[in-house]
């Protein structure tokens, strides 16, 4: 019945699909749990073939459980699915939430650039995750800098050669 709901995810709006989202993020908590890769396969290729119209969405309540969604998907690395979604998907966000008017909103996203920047290295060379992050650096909320900037002080991160950091 579960897996019956990802079909409709398209055609959700408002509440109804922010609720979709964080119904997939605990079922894909417990897949995680029980190994049912299959699952998190089916949840993320339907995600992935309505991502345009899920991005398009600018309800904050959607945007903010589509990425509690994402950060709960990117922790299973090694998944091709995921994978798969997260290279569709990412180059796109930097776009859509650098600007966000809502500061919990571009909170989360932040937070999700962060940890892709340090869990997949492959991320550290996109412009949308270390252009987001340096963009960060200049965010209209006081704490969204500082936690930024506490994320570049880290000296694994910021090359001693200035032409390297960026």
């Amino acid at each position: 019945m579960f897996m019956k709901t990802i079909s409709f995810i398209d055609v959700l709006t408002g509440s109804m699909r922010a609720a979709v989202f964080q119904t997939f993020e605990r079922y894909v908590g417990l897949a995680k749990r029980d190994r049912r890769i299959r699952d998190i396969n089916d949840i993320s290729m339907s995600i992935q073939a309505v991502s345009q119209d899920i991005l398009a969405d600018i309800n904050d309540e959607n945007q903010q459980a589509f990425l509690s969604l994402l950060w709960c998907l990117q922790e299973l690395k090694g998944v091709d699915s995921v994978e798969n979604l997260l290279d569709d998907i990412v180059p796109q966000l930097k776009g859509l939430f650098v600007e966000n008017k809502n500061e919990y909103t571009r909170g989360k996203f932040y937070d999700l650039m962060v940890n892709l920047y340090d869990r997949y290295p492959k991320y550290r060379d996109y412009d949308s995750v270390k252009g987001s992050l340096i963009h960060g650096l200049n965010d209209k909320s006081k704490t969204i800098r500082e936690k930024i900037a506490h994320f570049w002080g880290d000296q694994n991160r910021l090359q001693l050669d200035p032409f390297e950091r960026l």
